[in-house]
């Protein structure tokens, strides 16, 4: 018996090559694998440009969509800006094609308060990051916190979360033992 992406997959070639799709598609694991909180030497993808373009060329829409922060999206695609909706921060900063102007952003309240306060905390583990360049989302990255720690590390992280923004945001708390381990604080 055939899969069932095998069964599908004329339907959707044809559909793309009629301009019928619409692609929204994550970064970390689907387009690029980078770590948390590293944005400045970011090369940027031709590869990627080339295939985007073409799919925008047939008619179809494409959007990016990450918890990264807006500059990192811009770094690895300098040409998103021109034809693609981006959105970033894990939906709470919104910028619609050919603006740097975002058409929706919601900052957790008290953003800058409390990042200030994930980086006083980040110290009693080291390798924790909390991911920079974010004007609304947190993210606290504990993938270098060495193993004996992480687990301690999430814990206490998730509780400070918890604490602190849990009646103002949501609350996204990953553990995956020796892939990734992180919190995510974002506006409701």
């Amino acid at each position: 018996m055939p899969h069932r992406l095998e069964t599908h997959l004329p339907t959707l070639i044809q559909a793309v090559r009629e301009g019928r799709i619409i692609i929204i598609t994550d970064l970390d694991g689907a387009l690029v694998l980078r770590k948390p909180a590293f944005h400045d030497p970011v090369p940027s993808d031709p590869y990627l440009e080339k295939n985007f373009l073409t799919l925008q060329a047939a008619g179809n829409r494409v959007a990016i969509n990450t918890g990264r922060p807006d500059i990192f999206v811009r770094k690895l695609f300098p040409f998103a800006q021109e034809y693609m909706w981006v959105g970033t921060e894990t939906g709470a900063h919104i910028v619609p094609p050919g603006t740097l102007t975002p058409e929706f952003k919601r900052a957790v309240e008290g953003h800058e308060e409390l990042m200030s306060a994930f980086k006083q905390y980040a110290q009693e583990y080291p390798g924790t990051i909390i991911e920079d360049h974010k004007s609304c989302a947190i993210t606290i990255s504990m993938a270098g916190v060495h193993s004996d720690n992480v687990l301690k590390a999430y814990n206490h992280f998730q509780h400070l979360a918890r604490q602190k923004a849990g009646d103002i945001a949501n609350i996204i708390a990953v553990h995956k033992p020796n892939i990734d381990t992180y919190i995510e604080i974002v506006p409701h």
